[in-house]
C-alpha cells in the first residue's frame, strides 16, 4: 500500500465515522471492510 487517502470524510470525526456509528459499526470495522473490499476485487493484481 503506497498511501492512505486522509480526506476529511476519512477520519473519525468525518462523516462516515458518523454514519457507521449510527448504523451500529465503529469506525474500525468500517475501514477493515473497505480495506477488505480493495483487496477482494476480481480485478485486482499485486
Amino acid at each position: 500500500m503506497l498511501e492512505m487517502n486522509t480526506v476529511p470524510g476519512l477520519t473519525r470525526q468525518g462523516n462516515l465515522a458518523a454514519l457507521a456509528e449510527a448504523s451500529g459499526l465503529g469506525f474500525s470495522r468500517v475501514i477493515e471492510l473497505m480495506l477488505a473490499s480493495a483487496f477482494n476485487r476480481p480485478t485486482y493484481c499485486p
